[in-house]
């Protein structure tokens, strides 16, 4: 272990459609989701029973969704901006 030195961040980046029905975080087993999912209390974000598939992609259970239509306008935003999800 390595003592940070500055705030953790992580790594993804906001990608696909410009007006998307929902963004989707694939459970990986990685403990900072839950960093994540608090960071991002203020959304509404439900979480896949199943394993599932969409656009192709195969997601995991536990898989994070934030249905646009449930959330603020600017969500994008708020997603790709210094609280959500960074490059």
């Amino acid at each position: 272990m390595t003592l940070l030195t500055q705030d953790a961040k992580v790594a993804g980046s906001v990608t696909g459609a410009s007006a998307p029905v929902a963004y989707l975080i694939n459970h990986n087993a990685e403990n900072t989701l839950m960093t994540l999912r608090y960071k991002l209390k203020d959304l509404k974000i439900v979480t896949a029973e199943e394993p599932f598939e969409a656009g192709g992609q195969k997601f995991n259970a536990g898989t994070f969704m934030i249905k646009s239509a449930e959330n603020p306008g600017d969500l994008k935003q708020i997603l790709a901006g210094p609280v959500g999800i960074q490059d």
